[in-house]
């Protein structure tokens, strides 16, 4: 990837993901690289082809239940090194609640950076 063609901006940020491929069943757990609202970067056993339909479990705050959110895969490379593979997921249409929930999260992440003047 190259250029970046993102629409959002993505925090680094490292939180519990279940990828779940339906056809064929396939699961990974594994951890978030970054996050923004329009999508995930996460490491892979699997390989998961471009537009391939995958849902996801993404835990954002311990104790809360996870956020599960229908996306696909629009870019996959194979990181030699460990040989896995890096995903890039989009998510689908969010509904009101889950962008809601994601917006929450940015603010408290973005406060969190933010040094504080005092």
């Amino acid at each position: 990837m190259s250029a970046d063609r993102r629409r959002t901006p993505r925090v680094r940020v490292y939180h519990p993901v279940r990828v779940h491929r339906l056809a064929p069943t396939q699961l990974v757990e594994t951890l978030t690289k970054d996050l923004s609202l329009g999508g995930i970067r996460c490491i892979s056993t699997l390989p998961f082809p471009i537009a391939t339909e995958l849902q996801l479990e993404l835990m954002l705050f311990a104790g809360e239940e996870p956020l599960v959110l229908g996306g696909h895969t629009v870019w996959f490379q194979f990181v030699p090194s460990g040989e896995q593979y890096e995903l890039g997921i989009a998510f689908d249409a969010l509904s009101p609640q889950h962008e809601r929930r994601l917006s929450v999260y940015f603010k408290n992440i973005s406060r969190q950076l933010t040094p504080s003047s005092a």
